[in-house]
């Protein structure tokens, strides 16, 4: 009813109240699409229905806060709703897809997981070499304690996009991804368990939407 979903620009509104307005409209937003994929319930927001820009990366507060964590959350958090979408949901399930159709899918979705973590600056993201130098010399940097988070969700989206193809039983799958299935899962799999272990337990529980609880 408060119509944070639109678009602002209507609005004679201060810059900084509006940026405050798409801050706590995304913060709904992602709350949506991870509570949808702990819980396998339907996305109660349609990316269709909402025309309001992403925050910016400063925030317009005074004390120049910087929002590229949250931005870049709330961009992973709308690839999960469309891998929930597209993969998850009764309508995509009860569809009797031919295998080039899956894979077509399954690919698409992988390159816009690729597509954003390559596009992320270096303080939000953890590589192979940067793993390497934190085990060495685990230290509380904005790499570790924000990028280590968002990495643990990228990963978590992965192998959540990934696992439906990974069962030589499931005869819905194509062996033509299976293979490749297998290899992003294990490799996920390994890597949260990398970052899981050297990443302070607090900073998990306090970024955004977290499952400390579940």
């Amino acid at each position: 009813e408060l119509g944070l979903h639109r678009a602002l620009t209507v609005f004679s509104l201060p810059r900084k109240r509006m940026e405050l307005y798409k801050r706590i409209w995304y913060s709904v937003y992602v709350t949506d699409r991870w509570c949808c994929a702990v819980m396998s319930r339907p996305l109660a927001i349609s990316d269709s229905d909402c025309d309001i820009d992403l925050p910016s990366l400063g925030g317009e507060t005074d004390d120049n806060e910087d929002y590229s964590i949250f931005v870049n959350f709330i961009k992973l958090s709308s690839i999960l709703g469309e891998v929930l979408r597209r993969i998850y949901s009764p309508k995509a399930k009860s569809i009797n897809l031919v295998e080039s159709t899956i894979i077509s899918t399954v690919q698409t979705l992988q390159q816009m997981l690729t597509e954003w973590f390559d596009q992320l600056p270096d303080n939000c993201k953890i590589t192979s070499e940067d793993l390497i130098r934190l085990r060495q010399s685990p230290e509380n940097t904005k790499k570790l304690t924000e990028g280590g988070p968002l990495m643990l969700c990228y990963y978590a989206i992965t192998m959540l996009l990934h696992r439906n193809f990974i069962l030589t039983e499931n005869e819905e799958s194509p062996i033509s991804i299976q293979s490749d299935s297998v290899r992003r899962c294990k490799e996920a799999a390994a890597r949260v368990i990398d970052i899981a272990c050297i990443i302070p337990r607090m900073d998990i529980v306090n970024f955004g939407w977290n499952f400390a609880g579940i």
